[in-house]
């Protein structure tokens, strides 16, 4: 009788053991390259959510048979990401760069390491809280633009390996005096930020902008100034544009209240002056006729209506005004960063994705935060049904229902649709 035994002998123990180490380095490695399986780590997300990560471009695999195809694919996908209209290869919507950006991403590719792509924003919550957002926290837009950018990563862990990791820069802490913003407040939404950016095993990195050395120097020292005339006309614009956006943060109670009690000092002031001017002009009339006139208008003086309207005239003025100061911080902001941050904002090579519509990749790639969606999660509301989900102000739903999802310790709210 011969009995077979079930423990390997010495040899096979060796390639038994090397083929363990090897499987589990593969699937260390794998683990590291792929970012998350989003429905797998995100179960019950609302089924709208669920449907828009099924919709986004992806990457076909057989069109990635060697480096230079795969730096193809990438570049290809990070076109197809700002949005459906441009999904198609024939270009219809005239981008240019596509080429160059793909030999970036190969001379990247070529070094064996991760791709990175660099985003800027994820500041803070808008303070019209009446109007446009939730609340101060992070909710589910926040969540789905993390999830947007997991899967441009995701997507290109398939196809190269070492795959792909996202930095955002936080200007939070850079602009918090556009807005009067307490340090507090953005704390309290970075630390929900980062909670979230936990979820993607290290892919997604969150980075408060003014530890950044070179950002941090720039502030300490005198702002730097427009080197020409182009740079002027530009963050002139820059100004205009925000002048209207800093009038809609001012459009609620929390800072029209203010505002209003002030136009109506301005007001009183401003009757009060041309009452005095009248009393003057009495006084220096030389006719009887003229004398009459100006006493009839002084009895009627100030009417209610005269009051309103010029009350209302200051709190336009006011608003205006406090807009155009906000925008002028906003743009020497941005002008800060801009000037600082050129080549050294994060010191090795990497992608810059931007929400402001570029035409030309071969620089910044146009990603908006939410694939197909127009706008921010910081100054819109996530509307979210079983099918759709998109941004708006929160006073466009009328009266809303929330919902609330829960990751990682952190409440997502959204208006459900």
């Amino acid at each position: 009788m011969t009995t077979v035994s079930l423990r390997p002998n010495y040899a096979l123990k060796k390639v038994m053991k090397k083929s363990v180490y090897a499987l589990a380095y593969t699937v260390l490695s794998l683990g590291t390259a792929l970012a998350v399986d989003a429905e797998h780590v995100f179960q019950d997300m609302p089924g709208g959510v669920k449907g828009y990560l099924r919709v986004l471009p992806i990457i076909n695999r057989e069109d990635t048979i060697d480096i230079h195809a795969k730096a193809k694919a990438v570049a290809a996908l990070l076109r197809k990401m700002r949005g459906p209209e441009y999904n198609d290869n024939d270009n219809k919507m005239g981008i240019t760069g596509e080429e160059a950006l793909a030999l970036r991403i190969e001379c990247m590719m070529k070094k064996g390491a991760p791709l990175l792509f660099v985003p800027l924003g994820y500041p803070y919550k808008s303070t019209n809280t009446e109007k446009k957002v939730l609340s101060p926290d992070v909710d589910m837009g926040e969540l789905m633009g993390l999830l947007t950018l997991n899967h441009i990563c995701y997507e290109i862990g398939k196809v190269y390996a070492p795959g792909a990791n996202v930095r955002i820069y936080s200007d939070g802490y850079l602009c918090k005096n556009v807005l009067n913003m307490s340090d507090e407040t953005i704390q309290n939404y970075h630390s929900g930020l980062n909670k979230l950016a936990q979820m993607f095993n290290g892919h997604i990195e969150i980075i408060d902008i003014m530890k950044v050395k070179e950002i941090e120097n720039a502030l300490q020292s005198r702002p730097p100034e427009p080197i020409n005339a182009a740079e002027i006309e530009k963050i002139k614009k820059k100004i205009d544009d925000m002048t209207v956006f800093m009038k809609e943060e001012l459009d609620c109670t929390l800072r029209e209240v203010p505002l209003r009690e002030e136009a109506k000092i301005r007001a009183d002031i401003t009757l009060a002056k041309e009452l005095e001017t009248k009393q003057d002009n009495l006084k220096t009339a030389k006719t009887e006729g003229r004398k009459k006139r100006i006493e009839r208008a002084i009895s009627k003086f100030p009417s209610q209506e005269h009051k309103d309207t010029t009350i209302q005239g200051e709190f336009n003025a006011l608003r205006h005004q406090r807009g155009k100061e906000m925008a002028e911080k906003a743009a020497q902001c941005a002008h800060v960063l801009g000037v600082a941050s050129t080549g050294d904002l994060v010191g090795i090579d990497h992608i810059r994705l931007s929400m402001t519509a570029y035409t030309d990749m071969s620089s910044k790639c146009t990603m908006p935060i939410i694939y197909g969606v127009h706008g921010t999660p910081w100054h819109q509301t996530p509307m979210i049904s079983d099918h759709t989900v998109t941004l708006k102000k929160r006073s466009e739903s009328g009266t809303i229902t929330t919902e609330k999802y829960t990751v990682n310790g952190v409440n997502l709210e959204y208006v459900k649709q």
